[in-house]
């Protein structure tokens, strides 16, 4: 049963994905980019690192990219180094989110000295120029993909840190947090299964251009000598073809196809990070509309089921509390039962407006007993 409501979820996140038809574009010219690079040992013609024809020779049909300055194809070396910038960027993406996420979930979470020590560290570190720091972390440390990732990783997770944190302070003061704080619940459960889940968007958004990112720094430290050496191929590095203005002029086969690869990479991996984030925001928001409308909907079942049943004096409610999530089993008597009911007609509105208040704050302009009123139209949210 679950894992019927998860592919549900999946299907109708991409089916939101694929309105954006720029961002599926995007996705096909990006798979097929990633597809050539895992197969590049298949689907590449000649050795890398070889030479196999004449110096700068101009595309031709065995050389459909031409010949790099020492004979070797260029079609081939593409194909190989896009396997090494794509791992360079996902490995420093993995690494900086990884530490940014658990950073920010602490520093948000729990405030007080832990998050004015860590967000003191924080602003250190984005105080530094960001080009600077990584020219200089890459001109100490030994050039090589190993160093890159790492140099990579630990200068980017500052934004992703700030970006959660932002976002648990914010969801830290709102009801469900509240109620499961006041439950006793466990801050692991609160954090990871509360709290992080409604962080997912904006940090799957920033890791995608953290991932960009990573692609345009390792080419550049790599056209620089401070990155991937030689005679592994990257992108980067196959762009030193393009040091001298008549290399420019009169042979862009040495430098235009590697820079065509990037901008490529670079534009799909930000439009489909953005069709994502939007397709995940709103899967998010009419899910707790319809969690609540379910909760709604039984809860009333049970109060209503008992206030009718005939010839009892109490009767015993089972079900899981709307805001803790927590089972529950009461005994209500006969002069109990409305003012169980009341109450719960409030906890119910409540709950509603939490989530309004996250999703369109203006809305909301007064609750009661009776319901919740909506500005613009004078609509009413009326209770049970």
């Amino acid at each position: 049963m679950k894992s019927k409501e998860k592919g549900g979820k999946y299907r109708q996140i991409m089916k939101r994905f694929c309105r954006h038809r720029a961002a599926v574009v995007c996705l096909a010219i990006f798979t097929v980019l990633l597809l050539m690079a895992v197969l590049a040992p298949v689907i590449a013609p000649y050795e890398p690192t070889k030479p196999t024809g004449k110096f700068s020779q101009p595309p031709s049909p065995e050389h459909i990219l031409g010949t790099d300055k020492i004979g070797r194809d260029m079609y081939s070396r593409i194909l190989y180094a896009m396997r090494v910038s794509l791992l360079v960027g996902f490995l420093a993406t993995a690494i900086s989110t990884v530490i940014g996420v658990a950073l920010g979930l602490v520093s948000g979470y729990f405030g007080g000295a832990v998050d004015k020590a860590i967000m003191s560290f924080t602003d250190m570190v984005m105080s530094f120029p960001y080009i600077l720091l990584v020219l200089v972390a890459a001109a100490i440390f030994r050039p090589g993909m190993v160093s890159i990732v790492l140099i990579l990783g630990f200068v980017d997770w500052p934004g992703v840190a700030r970006l959660v944190r932002g976002n648990v302070l914010s969801l830290r003061e709102t009801n469900f947090v509240k109620s499961d704080i006041a439950a006793g619940m466990p801050r692991r459960f609160i954090l990871f299964s509360e709290i992080l889940p409604n962080t997912v968007a904006p940090v799957l958004v920033y890791a995608t251009s953290v991932f960009a990112l990573s692609i345009l720094d390792e080419a550049a430290l790599s056209f620089l000598g401070m990155g991937v050496q030689k005679p592994t191929p990257s992108l980067g590095n196959i762009l030193e073809g393009a040091e001298s203005l008549s290399v420019l002029t009169d042979k862009p086969w040495l430098w235009a196809p590697a820079g065509t690869v990037i901008i490529l990479l670079v534009v799909c991996i930000n439009f489909v990070g953005d069709a994502l984030r939007d397709a995940i925001i709103r899967h998010v928001r009419r899910e707790h509309g319809v969690i609540i409308g379910e909760a709604m909907a039984e809860d009333a079942k049970r109060k209503v089921g008992c206030l009718r049943a005939e010839g009892n004096r109490s009767c015993e409610v089972r079900g899981r509390d709307l805001l803790t999530g927590l089972p529950r089993l009461v005994t209500l008597t006969e002069e109990e039962m409305p003012g169980a009911l009341e109450e719960t007609c409030l906890r119910i509105l409540e709950a509603i407006r939490g989530v309004l208040e996250q999703t369109a704050p203006e809305m909301v302009a007064d609750i009661s007993a009776t319901g919740i009123t909506l500005t613009g139209g004078g609509s009413r949210l009326r209770g049970l």
